[in-house]
């Protein structure tokens, strides 16, 4: 990397940028030493004595490949069924058999097809208990009977004062009603069991297009808070590393000069398509105009949400790589995408397009399960973004557009430049989360700026309160001007020049530590050693 000093651009502080993934940096904490050595060990079993702060983006010369999310299903454990307290409550079966039009199970997938094709998958109780998930609703690791929590909870908001966004939310809703999704209106007041959270038109990443989320962590009484999270974390997202994995064999595997394209499918209205529970359904009411409407899918909001469709996603993944032949395959949550030779293409007749070939064919398969796509979200190129990331197959590199470039600086910037006079600028927890989990992201092209984060996980520390604010310093100013000059003349991952190599064959050894004390290097093969006090 260049470590040439560029002049920050002299900006006002601009409001806080939108990152470009839904990734966000979780609270510190208190730093302690307990669980360290089972997760170094885990470490060290997968990467060996691989740098750190290379964040995996370091692949080995033989080209063995990770497993996928298809592969994560083959050992995955069932999901839940709902506990019996909750089927037995005789307050919500006294309110759905009251009102049997509001709780209904709805999806497009055709079930029984999913069903036959995972005939002879080899995890077939995790196969049973998505089936039968997609027939009776999902259940999100939840306790709706938790001690002092009310039997009925309305946190909905008055209609969003800004006409675009008030006009979005109604026609929304009306398109969920015509595709059964919603209920139709109830009220005026909620019955029993039911909680409302508020909804939101919020836009959607590098785009101007809204989208509905239900903020289920709001309030006292959230929907969240009655999710066990320990049970929703570690869900698998395949990356740059299994990308990386996949060009690296190709290109072993098949040495001739023809060049290739990636491509990315997108499915459509992904979490919407998985249905729930009607004891849960009960919990997500959407109150709009003044009217009550039951939403009996998964939405955007709740932290469950990801894993039941990852879950469900997964074995479509496994479907498309083991019974239709798309080996280079990576999946990320609703995002599925690969590689071909350039001229290997395959008319997909609903679009009148010729796509690479194995889209084509995860096209098809999708047609085949009844899960809806739309051609704009259909996309192929020499170099395309997967996850945010431009991806170069001929090239083998990984890098950000210009694009995102220039706005992940500016946004560094605008927290790097101190403002004048004795204005001290804050932040509430939840945007430097948010800044956070944005630059976290971005390691997997700049993966040498680690570093920038140091001082900013010390400030975010402490009692976690999304509204708290929190006073950007000077140590996190510094940090980040480091990194946006770093960004600006970086050329990102190179994946060929970044494999693993064996320590034994290095041509040169030093070994180096460093305490808080100070830092010592020593050169076995001349007899030297160095050693230097902390500045």
């Amino acid at each position: 990397m260049s470590v040439t000093v560029l002049t920050p651009p002299t900006v006002a502080l601009p409001q806080m940028p939108i990152a470009s993934t839904a990734t966000s940096v979780r609270n510190a904490g208190n730093p302690g030493t307990e669980g360290t050595n089972a997760r170094n060990k885990s470490y060290e079993q997968i990467l060996g004595a691989r740098p750190k702060y290379l964040r995996y983006n370091l692949w080995h010369p033989d080209s063995r490949l990770s497993p996928t999310t298809a592969e994560w299903s083959e050992t995955a454990v069932p999901l839940p069924f709902p506990p019996m307290a909750e089927i037995d409550d005789p307050i919500a079966c006294q309110t759905i058999s009251k009102n049997p039009s509001l709780c209904k199970i709805i999806t497009p997938i055709n079930v029984d097809r999913f069903e036959k094709l995972l005939s002879d998958h080899p995890n077939p109780l995790f196969v049973d208990s998505v089936c039968a998930d997609l027939r009776r609703g999902f259940w999100p690791w939840a306790n709706t009977l938790k001690d002092r929590y009310p039997s009925i909870y309305d946190g909905a908001r008055p209609t969003p004062s800004d006409e675009h966004k008030a006009k979005f939310i109604c026609d929304q809703r009306d398109i969920e009603i015509s595709k059964g999704r919603f209920s139709e209106p109830f009220g005026p007041d909620l019955l029993p069991r039911m909680y409302c959270m508020p909804a939101h038109a919020v836009p959607k990443p590098n785009s101007t297009d809204l989208h509905m989320v239900t903020d289920h962590s709001a309030g006292p009484f959230s929907l969240n808070s009655m999710v066990d999270h320990d049970q929703v974390t570690g869900y698998p997202l395949d990356n740059m590393t299994h990308m990386g994995e996949m060009l690296i064999a190709h290109h072993r595997s098949s040495p001739c000069d023809k060049k290739l394209v990636v491509w990315k499918s997108d499915i459509a209205e992904a979490y919407h398509l998985m249905p729930l529970h009607p004891h849960w359904q009960l919990k997500q009411v959407n109150t709009v105009d003044g009217l009550h409407y039951i939403d009996r899918n998964v939405p955007f909001g709740n932290s469950s949400s990801a894993v039941i469709f990852i879950s469900f996603n997964s074995l479509v993944a496994w479907i498309a790589k083991y019974k239709r032949g798309i080996r280079n395959l990576a999946t990320y949550i609703d995002d599925s995408s690969g590689f071909d030779f350039e001229d290997d293409l395959l008319l997909y007749k609903p679009y009148n397009t010729s796509f690479p070939r194995h889209q084509t064919l995860l096209l098809r398969l999708w047609d085949d399960l009844s899960i809806p796509h739309k051609a704009k979200k259909q996309v192929f190129g020499p170099v395309i973004p997967i996850i945010g990331i431009d991806v170069d197959p001929n090239a083998m590199t990984l890098t950000l557009s210009p694009e995102r470039r220039a706005a992940l600086c500016d946004a560094l910037y605008a927290w790097a430049i101190k403002p004048p006079g004795r204005s001290k600028p804050n932040y509430q927890l939840k945007h430097w989360q948010q800044m956070g989990g944005w630059v976290n992201w971005a390691f997997n092209v700049f993966p040498l700026l680690r570093p920038c984060l140091n001082n900013f996980y010390h400030k975010v520390r402490g009692v976690y309160s999304p509204s708290r604010r929190i006073w950007v310093n000077n140590a996190v100013r510094d940090d980040f001007a480091w990194a946006a000059r770093h960004i600006k003349s970086s050329t990102g991952v190179h994946i060929l020049r970044s494999q693993h190599w064996d320590p034994a064959s290095a041509d040169f050894t030093v070994y180096c530590d460093a305490c808080l004390q100070g830092l010592g290097f020593w050169y076995p093969s001349s007899s030297l050693g160095f050693c230097s006090p902390t500045p």
